[in-house]
């Protein structure tokens, strides 16, 4: 199947019967639509704004990457259901502060042009911090926070374990670097510029 995808670059598999069947199995190869994303960004987009993004991940507040503006436009799930469920020309009935948040959901809802950024499941943050305590020096502080990391409550205790033993400046430039890391990985993935 790699042999194949190499040759079909762009192209998606489906299931069907076409000219273009494998012989060696039922599925079909259908030319698709790629963009390349850094010709038709005007400019490259800041992979600071990327990565302080998904410093507040949530499933109520999901980010997306405006293709025409390079912009990171992070706003709620419930505005983003509004600018959904919205006719054309209708706007709901908003405080002046939301005005400018129903715009941009208006924009990634209505838009082609915008990529929904990695997720909280996409980040796995349980996963950096087992990275993190397995970075340090073996002795007492390493077992504590990977006692933290496990069962209920991981979150809370290994913060907690990280305060009371003052590691929590070195906790954040290491979140900070694997964020950077899943940020380049998704630009490269998404095939984005950035700077």
């Amino acid at each position: 199947m790699a042999q194949l995808g190499a040759r079909f670059h762009g192209m998606e598999e489906v299931k069907g019967s076409n000219p273009f069947r494998s012989t060696k199995s039922h599925l079909l190869f259908v030319p698709i639509q790629r963009y390349d994303y850094r010709k038709i960004m005007s400019t490259a987009v800041s992979l600071k704004s990327i990565v302080d993004a998904l410093q507040g991940v949530s499933d109520e507040y999901p980010s997306f990457l405006d293709l025409d503006s390079g912009e990171v436009i992070t706003v709620s799930s419930e505005m983003l259901s509004a600018a959904e469920e919205s006719e054309e020309g209708e706007e709901p009935d908003l405080l002046d502060w939301e005005r400018d948040l129903y715009e941009a959901a208006k924009r990634v809802v209505h838009a082609e042009r915008c990529l929904a950024l990695p997720t909280q499941f996409d980040i796995h943050e349980w996963e950096i911090m087992a990275d993190f305590v397995d970075s340090l020096e073996p002795g007492r502080i390493k077992q504590e926070l990977a006692d933290a990391i496990q069962g209920r409550g991981a979150f809370r205790h290994f913060k907690e374990a990280l305060r009371r033993h003052n590691r929590q400046p070195a906790w954040y430039a290491f979140r900070e670097e694997a964020l950077r890391e899943i940020a380049i990985e998704w630009c490269r993935d998404n095939e984005v510029a950035w700077s």
